[in-house]
């Protein structure tokens, strides 16, 4: 299985008194991190300062350097998945998602989208939400996007979940939708299927940052091992669980999850 992560890769820069930490941040890093833990093959084609010399030798995954969202769709057809993750609107553009989807058609690469970043756009000192048709129009080249409850209701503007994935799959001509709801768990809809799980307990809770990112890591291997339906969100929603007990993105194993999916199931 191999997957291509197109997005911004951010480096983060920390000073406790005398000492300066640098460290790779963001969303397509940390969904890279996670699927290379799991034994994908990954290559993240990050857009970032020439100015940030990266410090990757802590990468798992292919890093290569890009200027905006520009990669030759002939270097993306060789992928099983390609993943978009915009960190705001001028990151990747619908317009960039929808050639990338008339060259790709034919062949086996899917698209994926990770979509808050298409329609967050940073106004003074706040963050703002706008524009949802930009995101609309990209669906009808999507296999799987990927919302929480709030960037859902936003973008199909219906209040109830299984409203607005309902109104994406009929309306707008996306084939999976996965809506992640944090301490409740998440939903996977396709067709005329819905699939539902609960989130797993965790063992020591520290931070919930990435545990999104590892989420989508965790389906799309999940569809790399032709899981069913319900054992991709079931994977995917303990690598979430896995991540959120620890700092930074998720770094266990394919086995390990394996192993905690079993356990937490005897548990039912």
């Amino acid at each position: 299985m191999y997957v291509a992560i197109i997005g911004p890769i951010c480096k983060e820069i920390t000073i406790l008194g005398e000492k300066r930490t640098e460290q790779a941040r963001g969303v397509a890093y940390s969904t890279g991190q996670a699927l290379a833990s799991l034994g994908v093959q990954t290559t993240v084609f990050g857009s970032y300062n020439d100015n940030d010399a990266l410090n990757n030798k802590d990468f798992k995954f292919d890093l290569e350097h890009i200027a905006g969202d520009i990669v030759h769709p002939e270097t993306l057809s060789r992928f099983d998945y390609v993943v978009f993750e915009p960190l705001f609107n001028d990151n990747i553009s619908s317009l960039t998602i929808k050639e990338y989807s008339r060259h790709l058609k034919g062949g086996n690469t899917k698209l994926v989208l990770a979509s808050q970043g298409m329609f967050r756009y940073g106004q003074e000192d706040e963050i703002v939400w706008d524009k949802r048709k930009s995101v609309i129009d990209t669906l009808p080249s999507i296999d799987c996007v990927f919302f929480d409850k709030w960037e859902l209701e936003f973008i199909s503007g219906k209040a109830k979940i299984v409203d607005g994935a309902k109104y994406l799959l009929k309306e707008a001509g996306v084939k999976n939708v996965i809506v992640t709801t944090g301490s409740k768990g998440s939903r996977l809809f396709f067709g005329n299927s819905e699939y539902v799980i609960n989130a797993f307990p965790t063992n020591n809770l520290v931070s919930t940052t990435g545990a999104g990112d590892s989420y989508m890591a965790g389906f799309l291997k999940a569809k790399g091992l032709k899981y069913s339906p319900y054992n991709c969100i079931k994977f995917a929603s303990m690598t979430a669980t896995m991540s959120i007990e620890s700092n930074g993105p998720f770094n266990g194993t394919l086995e390990e999850v394996l192993t905690r999916v079993d356990e937490e199931s005897k548990n039912l």
